[in-house]
């Protein structure tokens, strides 16, 4: 700094600028599962620290999902899943696109049904011809 009475220099001073988190990645729009599955939604964020994610379904908040990932433990129906991602400074400016989970009908197995009904009864006979042999 210069002023009329000299000059004086001050000591390195480091500036930190803070901002609001930006969304970096998240888990795809269209989810689709089998019921019974527990898939595991995500997003990436980054900004200033801590950054607090808060998991929403159908516009419900979802008590205690506050993590970056949030696992649908034994996923029974679908519904549109969102995340807001906030900090101190406020909340993210880059948009969290809603993950619409479908949860479709787990694959059941059919009994093969037998080839011969119980009455049926299968008889196999072997024929084998021995080779002759000379004795001396």
């Amino acid at each position: 700094m210069t002023n009329n009475n000299g000059a004086v220099t001050s000591s390195v001073v480091t500036l930190f600028l803070f901002g609001a988190p930006v969304i970096q990645q998240q888990s795809l729009t269209d989810v689709r599962v089998f019921a019974g599955t527990s898939p595991t939604l995500r997003v990436t964020a980054v900004g200033a620290q801590p950054i607090i994610y808060q998991w929403s379904l159908n516009g419900s908040t979802i008590p205690n999902a506050t993590n970056a990932t949030y696992t649908v433990a034994n996923a029974q129906t679908g519904g549109t899943y969102t995340c807001s991602v906030t900090n101190f400074v406020g909340a993210s400016t880059t948009a969290f696109n809603p993950v619409t989970l479908t949860v479709v009908p787990a694959p059941t197995a059919r009994p093969i049904p037998p080839r011969c009904s119980p009455a049926v009864r299968l008889r196999i006979t072997a024929w084998m011809r021995l080779p002759t042999t000379d004795w001396q």
